[in-house]
């Protein structure tokens, strides 16, 4: 079962309404935003697992998917790109590193 951000997105966009078109645009949102930022960051996924799961459990990953959804919700998603590309670089190194460590780093066959 996919992780459901709708609560935490809506308190970050300050809506405190209950509007069908404004769920209905929410949940457009959030059914992209967490494959667009885990293959970006080349997040890994746990078998049976999804790609919000996996962005839930990574602190930084879950803070970049907020802050993507703010951009998509503005429609300004270009502008995230150029706003957090050293965040997404940086996430992306980290989660690089951690899977060179896990394959027995320079010590692998």
């Amino acid at each position: 079962m996919a992780h459901d951000y709708t609560d935490e997105l809506k308190r970050k966009l300050n809506i405190t309404w209950d509007d069908a078109a404004t769920d209905a645009r929410i949940a457009d949102i959030l059914a992209q935003a967490p494959d667009i930022i885990a293959t970006r960051l080349g997040l890994p996924i746990p078998e049976g697992s999804t790609a919000s799961d996996a962005i839930a459990a990574d602190p930084e990953a879950h803070a970049l998917l907020i802050s993507y959804c703010y951009y998509a919700w503005n429609h300004a998603e270009d502008a995230f790109w150029q706003s957090y590309l050293m965040d997404v670089y940086t996430i992306q190194n980290r989660i690089a590193v951690d899977a060179f460590l896990e394959g027995g780093g320079f010590d692998a066959p």
